[in-house]
């Protein structure tokens, strides 16, 4: 236990020393809390692992020393860390032991292809056309790389674990931490009421460690972005950023979140002075990256977009990429309960002219029913509480439609 809890510490440090480089450095935006710099600073060094990667295998070796790289750029610059936030780093730490420890791990994915992906990169560069030995690893999400880098001889074998548990225990203290805020302040704006919408979504359905996957953490980033993006009355260019670089890490997990990108682009159509500085800024490196490392690993930029593949590549796999995709499809459409199955080959079919509905109103829209059902409620008193009370002037009317339509959809 005592050996966890300093890997635990380990990394929530190195995240926090990663955060505070950067606000110190590129941003101006206001103080933030210790809980926020631990969620930024995870951000980074994910994206930074994935840059490390093109060069050099994510070893115990290569990954202690950049760790003692960051130590010695924080002690050297301006940062300090004072008393309150080592004992708020500690306490990270412990929450996510608690966490952690307190669960019955079963993590079929994680078996499947998380886990093997993250020891892959830990051993070598990146892999050309990798997708080709197991089409799941052209799925991955930029948490494996998180979950390679935190591997080193301070963590051990335990840093492969540790990340996850951090970076939720890291939204849940802040979300919480914004709400005593608003509640001393007497706030009740809309977007704390969204925040309330947030805590009681994590209490409802994600709420143990073994349920956390890659999709629950991009759509806790996309969460925190609709929050932030109702949260600011005037979005300057430090905030656009702020929410371009949220954006980026989200699609990054779940590639099916890109339409997080339009609350950014609505920003930059309204302001479109921004698109200079955004161009040249992390956001854009890092999405550079990631879709530099997709092409390399499976012939394409966005994977299983087959408009998005250059054929030309020796490695890109076009034949398995649409199977695959057709697999996908059938299986999000409940194949697996399909009673009149005979083989792979009837998945074609059963995708077809609707014949998959019967069987998925009859099992998976059970389920969708139970999640949605209690936040639809929630919804419709919302709505019409917002009504009496106008937690929104008409010149924010836009703001408060998203809000509505990402709250749902999110449901």
């Amino acid at each position: 236990m005592i050996s966890f809890l300093l890997s635990a510490f380990v990394s929530t440090l190195s995240y926090f020393i990663a955060g505070k480089i950067l606000f110190n450095n590129k941003f101006n935006i206001r103080k933030i809390s210790t809980f926020e710099q631990i969620i930024y600073g995870f951000i980074i060094i994910s994206f930074v692992s994935v840059l490390i990667n093109f060069f050099y295998p994510l070893s115990k070796l290569v990954n202690t020393i950049f760790f003692f790289t960051m130590i010695f750029i924080f002690f050297f610059s301006k940062n300090k860390i004072d008393k309150k936030e080592i004992l708020i780093l500690f306490f990270v730490s412990l929450c996510v032991c608690a966490f952690i420890f307190f669960d019955t791990i079963n993590r079929p994915d994680g078996m499947l292809y998380h886990y093997p992906f993250s020891k892959i990169i830990n051993e070598e560069k990146i892999i050309l056309g990798i997708s080709n030995i197991h089409f799941r690893f052209a799925h991955h999400s930029i948490l494996q790389y998180s979950a390679a880098i935190n591997i080193n001889y301070l963590t051990g074998d335990n840093g492969i674990v540790i990340p996850i548990g951090c970076i939720y225990i890291s939204i849940l203290l802040y979300i919480i931490n914004e709400l005593l805020i608003s509640l001393k302040q007497k706030n009740y704006s809309l977007s704390k009421v969204f925040l309330c919408l947030i805590a009681l979504f994590l209490a409802y359905k994600i709420n143990r460690y073994s349920k956390i996957g890659n999709d629950d953490i991009g759509h806790l980033i996309s969460f925190l972005i609709i929050y932030k993006f109702l949260n600011y009355n005037k979005i300057k260019i430090d905030h656009f950023k702020e929410i371009t670089l949220f954006s980026t890490f989200a699609v990054a997990n779940k590639f099916t979140l890109i339409l997080i990108f339009f609350i950014p682009l609505i920003i930059l159509v309204q302001n479109k002075t921004y698109f200079k500085k955004i161009f040249f800024s992390l956001s854009s490196l890092f999405l550079i990256i990631w879709i530099f490392k997709n092409l390399l690993i499976s012939g394409c930029l966005f994977y299983p977009i087959e408009k998005t593949c250059l054929k030309s590549l020796s490695w890109t796999n076009i034949n398995m990429l649409k199977s695959e995709k057709i697999s996908g499809e059938a299986w999000a459409k409940d194949w697996p309960n399909y009673e009149n199955k005979n083989n792979d080959n009837d998945m074609k079919d059963y995708i077809k002219n609707f014949k998959w509905l019967k069987t998925w109103s009859q099992n998976h829209l059970k389920i969708i029913l139970k999640n949605v059902l209690p936040f639809l409620l929630v919804m419709i008193l919302l709505i019409s509480y917002n009504h009496k009370k106008n937690f929104l002037k008409k010149k924010n009317i836009l703001k408060e439609k998203f809000f509505y339509i990402f709250f749902f959809a999110a449901a």
